[in-house]
């Protein structure tokens, strides 16, 4: 892959070009999913993996300008790989028994909850902010439909459409929650 493609993707990425989206999409993707399937995974698995490590990236990319040291195509393939194996690892250590989670009192119980409702308040409220289209899109993707449905039910043209609006979907509603003066004080409890 050339400096130029390279710059091409890296911009396409940072400015939400739907165009250079889809071209990562279709030269990354696959080989994602065939990462992900021949590692205890699934298609879906594989998604989910490529949608969080280039709402990553991007995140990382607006923050600092990258020098890359390999193609783009390169580095995102790795980065969804090294989030794949995260994954897998923390589904190993998860412990089954989930009372060490629990609050030992009534105080700490209402605070817990607190916290919580706190969370999904400013969750709530971020995504409302959002277009009816992202709100639609989203709101089938957090139901696990599959791409392929989420195209047949908002008439898209194809799946890498699809998965196109929801990254900037969640993009834009990460955005928006990040940005909230509460987003670090609810983080840290």
């Amino acid at each position: 892959m050339s400096v130029e493609n390279t710059k091409y993707l890296y911009d396409s990425l940072i400015n939400g070009d739907r165009k250079g989206i889809l071209k990562i999409y279709k030269l990354v993707f696959p080989k994602v999913a065939s990462f992900v399937m021949r590692n205890s995974g699934q298609r879906e698995d594989a998604e989910d993996i490529f949608q969080k490590t280039l709402m990553q990236i991007a995140a990382r990319f607006k923050e600092k300008e990258v020098e890359f040291t390999s193609s783009f195509e390169a580095y995102l393939f790795t980065a969804c790989k090294n989030q794949w194996r995260r994954s897998l690892n923390s589904q190993k250590k998860r412990v089954t028994n989930h009372n060490n989670d629990e609050p030992t009192n009534e105080s700490e119980e209402k605070a817990y909850v607190l916290a919580e409702e706190e969370k999904w308040k400013l969750y709530y409220e971020k995504f409302d902010m959002l277009s009816d289209n992202c709100k639609e899109v989203l709101k089938l993707f957090f139901q696990k439909i599959s791409y392929a449905q989420i195209v047949e039910e908002l008439s898209y043209s194809s799946e890498s459409v699809a998965r196109q609006r929801v990254f900037k979907c969640r993009n834009k509603l990460s955005s928006l929650i990040k940005k909230d003066a509460r987003f670090n004080k609810i983080k840290s409890l």
